[in-house]
């Protein structure tokens, strides 16, 4: 892939994510013949086929969709890290921003982050709180980083790590996410997960993972660790195992992935992964003692969340 420049990597991905020359033309500012160009070249210098025409647009192929879960990933942290470089000349945490927070793409972290940030600026006068969202890898580099100072993630992404301290917020509902052609007619029970493999992040809490595959009888014979959850969802999709976790696993259009989340039915099993906010354990500074105290307080946050929309 030396011949395979980054302009060509960003107009595969935004025609993946668009199935259409004509829409990637328009976003990158370029001809459709261009478009089509960049895309046969780097065909031919993978040596099969990415794309195919459909009567909307076009399509990813088998092995583009595979190509796609690899490279997303990598070139959005690459977008986040090169922003990070050209701000670099101006502050890197404006002066004006008390302390920065961040949570991963789903509904419930962004409610809480929002609810605490409220809280926060509403018993603390002139305070300031910034808010972002990033996958979990980032929000924990980021974190450890000192470019942000709360992250609000699962409690698996931080489990037995000594440089994080976090308060637990709620319990998170779990599933087991399969290939739909796994299922067939499900009884109830995760029998037909038995000697399949466990596809996990690295960073994906794998003690955790595990005692919700024991209590359901499941011990997988062999456990894989993948880069990206996208990359786990074109593995589900394509029959290679199964994972555990939020219904957070994307099901992206542009992969079109085949795959189903079936929730946990043991007893009490969502006690294994909660939403929690965290923070560096050595970071003493008052406004995290503040900001902490107001995480801690339940009935205080709770409140806040009823004036936050679902």
């Amino acid at each position: 892939m030396n011949r395979i420049s980054m302009k060509q990597i960003e107009i595969f991905l935004t025609a993946a994510r668009s199935k259409s020359i004509s829409a990637v033309a328009r976003s990158l500012y370029l001809s459709q013949p261009a478009v089509s160009a960049a895309i046969l070249n780097m065909e031919h210098e993978l040596g099969y086929k990415l794309l195919e025409r459909t009567n909307r647009g076009v399509a990813l192929t088998a092995a583009g969709k595979r190509l796609y879960a690899r490279l997303e990933p990598v070139f959005r942290r690459f977008g986040i890290e090169s922003q990070i470089i050209f701000d670099a000349g101006t502050d890197d945490r404006p002066k004006s921003v008390d302390l920065y927070t961040g949570a991963f793409h789903d509904s419930a972290a962004i409610r809480y982050m929002t609810a605490a940030r409220s809280l926060f600026i509403e018993h603390e006068p002139g305070k300031t709180v910034g808010v972002e969202c990033f996958p979990h890898d980032v929000l924990c580099t980021k974190l450890l980083c000192e470019e942000l100072d709360f992250i609000f993630t699962f409690s698996c992404e931080i489990a037995g790590r000594p440089e994080y301290n976090c308060v637990r917020l709620l319990p998170l509902d779990i599933f087991f996410i399969v290939p739909a052609e796994w299922c067939g007619e499900l009884d109830g029970s995760s029998a037909f997960l038995l000697g399949k493999t466990l596809l996990l992040e690295p960073s994906a809490g794998k003690e955790t993972m595990l005692q919700v595959c024991h209590a359901h009888g499941l011990f997988p014979p062999r456990i894989r660790h993948v880069s990206s959850p996208l990359l786990i969802a074109q593995m589900i999709a394509d029959g290679e195992g199964f994972s555990v976790g939020g219904p957070h696993i994307p099901n992206a259009d542009a992969l079109e992935a085949n795959i189903r989340c079936i929730p946990v039915r043991v007893k009490d099993c969502n006690r294994y992964v909660h939403l929690v906010a965290a923070w560096r354990y050595d970071d003493d500074r008052d406004d995290t003692a503040r900001y902490i105290k107001f995480l801690s307080d339940g009935a205080a946050l709770n409140a806040a969340l009823e004036q936050v929309p679902p």
